[in-house]
């Protein structure tokens, strides 16, 4: 399952609402400690993060390879990933520090409450379990923690690409080449315009313009992939064959685009099984 990171439920007991109603009748004799007004700073704060920049998986969710709406391509991935590393050092990184001061904030007044004789255990106990709840939760919002998922969601973003994408159309033009291992030598036995243009051009080189069109879009949207720039050499000088461009009038035209064809199969075959 993709990993995701949506907004994580902000705790109960680091609510001024469940502060009030849990410190007890004589920690309010106590006076004022000022928990109350730090959890309504550290919730105003966790409220204002923009958690769904940080849920990248969720984000590229409708990501499209082609067409309209956002496609998938490096810079476009780099975009969301940038953007959620800042929001985790700018916004989130104040949620962590107002949480780290809540829980040294419960802390002191924790030990407060251990001196007094009339302040029950059971409100000290309270306000040690909010110091505690409130480091777990900084802990776990801290950009040492949150950077390792980014990573692995951009990890699974870049697997996807090479498992939906990369290698499917690698394996495409692989199959093109098995594929037409004996094409040339058929319209060479029959040098006919009408074979040239169904067979040699509609068949052949349109199965390999479509699969080196495709690889070189890998490379143009910024993934890796060996030999990128070639498969767009490649795709451009097949695409007057694949598009039936080229005019062969009769056997002689054939023959003379035959020659050239092959040459250009032959560096493709190359490419094909260099990747």
């Amino acid at each position: 399952m993709a990993t995701e990171f949506p907004k994580p439920e902000y705790p109960k007991i680091l609510t001024r609402k469940d502060w009030d109603k849990n410190k007890g009748v004589f920690a309010k004799m106590h006076g004022k400690t000022g928990i109350g007004e730090k959890m309504d700073a550290v919730q105003k704060l966790f409220d204002a993060v923009d958690w769904d920049a940080i849920n990248l998986t969720k984000l590229r969710a409708g990501w499209k390879w082609g067409g309209e709406g956002v496609t998938v391509s490096k810079p476009s991935w780099d975009k969301i990933f940038n953007a959620a590393k800042a929001e985790i050092t700018g916004n989130l990184a104040k949620v962590c520090k107002e949480l780290y001061d809540l829980r040294d904030l419960a802390k002191d007044v924790q030990a407060e409450f251990k001196k007094s004789k009339t302040i029950p255990s059971s409100s000290t106990k309270h306000v040690g379990e909010i110091a505690t709840t409130a480091d777990h939760l900084g802990v776990s919002l801290n950009k040492n923690s949150l950077s390792p998922i980014l990573q692995k969601m951009e990890d699974e973003f870049l697997d996807d690409v090479q498992k939906n994408y990369t290698d499917h159309f690698i394996k495409g033009l692989k199959t093109s080449v098995a594929k037409h291992t004996k094409t040339l030598e058929t319209v060479r036995a029959d040098p006919t315009p009408a074979n040239f243009s169904n067979i040699a051009c509609a068949k052949m080189a349109r199965d390999y313009t479509t699969n080196l069109g495709n690889i070189a879009k890998v490379h143009h949207k910024g993934f890796k992939i060996k030999n990128g720039p070639a498969a767009q050499k490649l795709f451009d000088i097949l695409t007057p064959y694949g598009n039936l461009q080229v005019d062969a009038k009769d056997e002689a035209d054939v023959k003379k685009h035959l020659v050239i064809l092959e040459k250009m199969l032959n560096a493709a075959n190359v490419f094909a099984s260099s990747i």
